[in-house]
């Protein structure tokens, strides 16, 4: 009786183990959602939480991975480093707000706009970048034409941001509470600079060194 109860004990284990070990292992997946237009279809991706190192991939079963859904990896504060393929051209709102541990992240050439209340396809939403607390440094892209309210929000860490030249707009609350922040580097002339509409509550950026970059 004891060996049946000691076996049945064992085997309640090894069945808990396994739930667990697939559990851990689905967390560990991205998750994907498929969106039409244009007559065709594309994944918009969205993160688990709990890894550190996130790599998204340029496609997913053979179909190209073209967006980051909002609030795709929002309140994630193990997420250290994110990888994003030059296939994305859009990231949601809030998509990597509140990621306290989030360092490094590189920005795909795609990206051309960062306002999809203009229509544009290629977007960064507003609040994307919010209160990322460790996130130290930024480079934007060419192409990007406008940053969104509230994209680098609290990030109280970042010190340096790199601006293309054909950034024509930043709007209210884009660096507000960026208290680090020392250097801006704009790719263009301070003719550009100059012609550049900054909005309201930006007093961090217009305060840090301005640096142009021919």
């Amino acid at each position: 009786m004891k060996k049946k109860l000691y076996s049945l004990l064992i085997a309640i284990c090894l069945f808990a183990f396994v739930l667990l070990s697939f559990a851990a292992c689905a967390s560990s997946d991205l998750k994907y959602e498929a969106m039409y237009g244009d007559d065709s279809y594309w994944w918009s991706v969205s993160g688990s939480y709990g890894d550190s190192t996130v790599k998204i991939p340029k496609k997913h079963n053979g179909v190209t991975v073209r967006s980051i859904s909002s609030w795709a990896f929002s309140g994630d504060e193990n997420l250290k480093k994110v990888t994003i393929p030059n296939t994305i051209d859009s990231i949601g709102e809030f998509a990597f707000d509140n990621c306290k541990s989030l360092k490094k992240v590189n920005l795909p050439r795609a990206l051309k706009s960062i306002e999809h209340l203009l229509g544009k396809k290629a977007y960064f939403g507003p609040s994307c970048f919010a209160r990322c607390t460790s996130l130290e440094e930024i480079v934007i892209p060419e192409n990007v034409l406008v940053l969104p309210e509230y994209i680098f929000h609290d990030c109280l860490s970042l010190k340096k941001v790199t601006l293309p030249s054909s950034l024509s707009k930043i709007e209210d609350y884009a660096f507000l509470a960026c208290y680090a922040l020392e250097t801006v580097y704009f790719r263009g002339t301070s003719q550009e600079f100059k012609s550049l509409i900054i909005g309201e509550r930006n007093e961090c950026l217009r305060e840090a060194k301005i640096i142009f970059i021919p």
